[in-house]
């Protein structure tokens, strides 16, 4: 760890501010097979490295108003699990789920 020494400019003294080292490359992310367990509607599109949810583009015009992006309607670059689950959390995707749900039980 590097330690950076600025002045603070209100109270005119010396203070050390920890600083991270990075590394010079970052990790490529990847998508994970695994992930698309108990997630049906998890879509990997391997040409373009995106991930799509099948529910919210089926929906989107009915869920339209409580999408707050469309990250996982165009496609989603980010390579994170946390992406995944805070997508599947999302009153939008809540939304589009609970009408396939309803729409699987009318076919039955």
């Amino acid at each position: 760890m590097f330690i950076c020494f600025t002045k603070h400019p209100e109270i005119d003294q010396t203070m050390a501010h920890p600083i991270k080292a990075y590394p010079a490359q970052a990790p490529i992310r990847k998508f994970k097979v695994s992930w698309k367990v108990d997630r049906p509607w998890l879509q990997y599109d391997p040409p373009m490295n995106v991930m799509k949810c099948t529910y919210c583009i089926k929906f989107e015009a009915q869920i339209k108003k409580l999408l707050k992006t469309k990250r996982f309607i165009k496609g989603c670059k980010t390579m994170k699990l946390e992406s995944l689950q805070c997508h599947e959390k999302s009153k939008a995707h809540k939304s589009a789920e609970q009408m396939q749900i309803k729409l699987l039980s009318e076919i039955q």
